[in-house]
């Protein structure tokens, strides 16, 4: 199975040379329009070098391990999520997938965040009364913000799926055709983890889930940030 849906006619995947033209000059007019588009950062000095991220392209992470790849990822979701929200669109989220952590992990670095508290702290349960006001509010507001997650769950163990780029792409389709939200980019974490769908030896199987991403990328019309976990 492939992250996209299948496609029903062969035609769908011909373009004649008149087609061809008249995509190009609308991405090109789409850009005229609206001179450096795009999904950038937020970091001033990042993007004043990096070019903004279109959709259908697939943005490798790569770090050594404990180099905060993930953290990166997230603050970089938290900035999207923001942005949309400043722009008004209400019918755009961004999406992050992760293997790594519990849904619940993730969010408490959300809380933490939004109120400048010690991470560690919080999980360890150390919240006094006040700070316990804190995390509420910083909850309710978290809940408006248009950052999904994609993975599992500590309170639903029990339903636990495998977390596969085709049960993803399901997953993306469903928040696009049966939600109403169009993803401004997706981030994966990290590739290393992803599940894998064939009996093929690692380096193959790594190689198809990147191939994935990019389809991904394209299927889903945003662009997909990755990590990815060099070599110690």
């Amino acid at each position: 199975m492939t992250t996209v849906r299948r496609t029903q006619d062969p035609a769908d995947l011909v373009y004649t040379p008149s087609e061809v033209s008249k995509l190009v000059l609308g991405a090109v007019d789409e850009r005229r329009k609206q001179p450096g588009a795009g999904v950038r950062m937020g970091i001033p000095e990042v993007d004043r070098y990096m070019l903004p991220l279109r959709p259908g392209e697939l943005i490798p992470i790569l770090g050594r391990p404990g180099n905060y790849k993930s953290g990166l990822m997230e603050f970089w979701a938290r900035k999207i999520s923001d942005q949309i929200l400043a722009d008004g669109s209400e019918r755009e989220v961004c999406v992050l997938v992760s293997w790594e952590m519990a849904v619940e992990e993730l969010a408490l670095y959300d809380l933490a965040a939004a109120t400048k508290l010690n991470s560690a702290e919080i999980a360890q349960g150390r919240v006094d009364d006040v700070t316990w006001q804190k995390l509420e509010l910083a909850a309710s507001k978290r809940s408006a913000r248009p950052l999904w997650i994609i993975g599992h769950s500590i309170e639903r163990r029990k339903k636990r799926p495998r977390l596969t780029m085709t049960r993803i792409g399901e997953a993306l389709h469903w928040i696009e055709d049966q939600m109403g939200f169009k993803p401004r980019a997706i981030f994966l974490d990290y590739l290393q983890l992803m599940q894998s769908e064939s009996d093929a030896e690692r380096r193959l199987q790594i190689s198809e889930n990147i191939n994935r991403s990019k389809d991904m990328a394209i299927a889903m019309g945003c662009p997909v940030i990755m990590g990815v976990q060099a070599a110690r």
